[in-house]
């Protein structure tokens, strides 16, 4: 599950301020509303996205759709690592303002909201609290593009990103119009494109952790967690070492 947030996240944590930094900050802004716009809120239930590691490991990315919770809107993805059981994640649209002295950009971001996953025969739910809990465990160091988004404020100018437009081709020929967004101080990228769902098409955080998109298509997805599971979920126990949960022992016996 680390390995998905960690592709749905620059870990460069580029920082901006002053009127370059500006500048990038606004064609950035640009983008990531794009990409949110058009990779989550416009896509259709069985849009998916494929991808492997350096490792062979596949994972694969499933829209299941949209519904209303509590008076907001919820994006649900469901992840499946390998033949692996899915996770499901729900997640809504937050607006996030950065400010540059008189002036003011809001990015549109997506935030964990809750997390399915199955158990005999059923579902388990990870609720709002607990997951964000864990998100803040996963630290400071995120960009602004996608979940979870955490834009340092107030904002300076010491790793300020490269931004370039490619041609990327996937595997099997199809090519995709897409931004390389390079960290200035050790070279890890992501490479975005509004026209995938998800957005994501390869990351390379250079700590060995590099997954590239295979395929994609805008339907035809299958999901494993369906809605009657999602509504008659338990809640997950606390685990050890989870937010709220015994502390992780420090050694094995």
């Amino acid at each position: 599950m680390k390995k998905w947030f960690i592709f749905l996240t620059l870990m460069a944590g580029f920082t901006l301020y002053g009127d370059n930094c500006y500048s990038v900050a606004k064609e950035l802004h640009t983008l990531q509303n794009r990409i949110v716009e058009r990779s989550y809120e416009a896509l259709r239930p069985g849009a998916w996205a494929a991808y492997k590691d350096l490792n062979g490991n596949r994972v694969r990315a499933v829209f299941v759709g949209r519904e209303r919770h509590g008076g907001q809107t919820l994006y649900g993805i469901e992840i499946s690592l390998g033949r692996g059981a899915p996770v499901q994640m729900w997640m809504r649209l937050v607006d996030k303002p950065v400010a540059f002295e008189n002036r003011r950009l809001v990015f549109k971001t997506l935030e964990p909201w809750e997390l399915y996953v199955p158990f005999q025969g059923g579902a388990m739910r990870v609720g709002h609290e607990a997951l964000a809990a864990y998100m803040r465990m996963l630290g400071p160091e995120l960009s602004t593009i996608l979940t979870p988004a955490e834009i340092i404020v107030p904002p300076r100018c010491d790793r300020v990103p490269k931004v370039e437009r490619v041609t990327h081709t996937l595997p099997g020929g199809k090519k995709i119009e897409a931004t390389k967004i390079t960290d200035s101080a050790n070279g890890a990228y992501v490479l975005v494109s509004p026209e995938v769902p998800f957005g994501m098409v390869a990351v390379d955080a250079r700590d060995g952790a590099r997954q590239e998109m295979t395929d994609f298509g805008h339907s035809g997805g299958k999901v494993r967690i369906g809605a009657a599971m999602r509504k008659q979920a338990m809640p997950m126990p606390v685990m050890p070492g989870f937010p709220g949960g015994a502390p992780m022992p420090r050694s094995l016996p």
